[in-house]
């Protein structure tokens, strides 16, 4: 007797969870970023955004930046609510980068809303870049939440204690302790 399946079964069994797989993968990638926020990134269309701050923004030096250019940017991650463009407000919950000319200080936790224009991410589990309008500046909605000012509090008290400490030793404590990784 051969079993329920036959000899061909294994073979058969794992032919399927492959197309399960592909199946599911393409689902997570097309509700990563559903129409028309797609369209909206790919055409570098102008964007009102409003969502929650993700990461503690951070800057970053631009050394290939072109002379009329700021030589530094400053980047977060926002867990968007809503993108608006040309009237059309879509509701999404979805990762953006946002990359803006100037320091922004606001602490994991902060509903923002802010105009930008929409581009492409190079990283897969990023949605698009939202690179902030140096003019409309970013409006503060609500302040984080208790648990994210405590956080926020321990990761700014920590950066203190570890100025002037080699950087290799600062991260690895940053990171054991709150998750930052600079």
């Amino acid at each position: 007797g051969v079993g329920l399946l036959g000899r061909r079964g294994p073979v058969a069994l794992a032919a399927a969870g492959l197309l399960v797989g592909a199946a599911s993968a393409g689902v997570q990638l097309t509700a990563l970023t559903a129409d028309p926020v797609r369209t909206w990134v790919d055409r570098g269309s102008l964007a009102t955004v409003t969502g929650v701050v993700v990461t503690e923004p951070v800057a970053r030096s631009r050394p290939s930046a072109a002379v009329w250019q700021s030589g530094s940017v400053t980047e977060f991650t926002l867990a968007t609510s809503t993108i608006a463009v040309r009237g059309q407000a879509v509701a999404v919950d979805v990762p953006f980068l946002v990359r803006g000319p100037a320091p922004v200080a606001l602490d994991p936790g902060t509903w923002i809303r802010f105009t930008g224009h929409l581009g492409r991410a190079r990283a897969p589990d990023i949605a698009g870049v939202l690179h902030l309008d140096a003019h409309g500046g970013v409006h503060v909605i609500a302040d984080a939440g208790a648990l994210d000012a405590i956080a926020s509090s321990m990761r700014h008290g920590l950066r203190t204690a570890l100025e002037g400490r080699p950087l290799d030793a600062a991260a690895l404590v940053a990171g054991l302790s709150v998750g930052d990784e600079r």
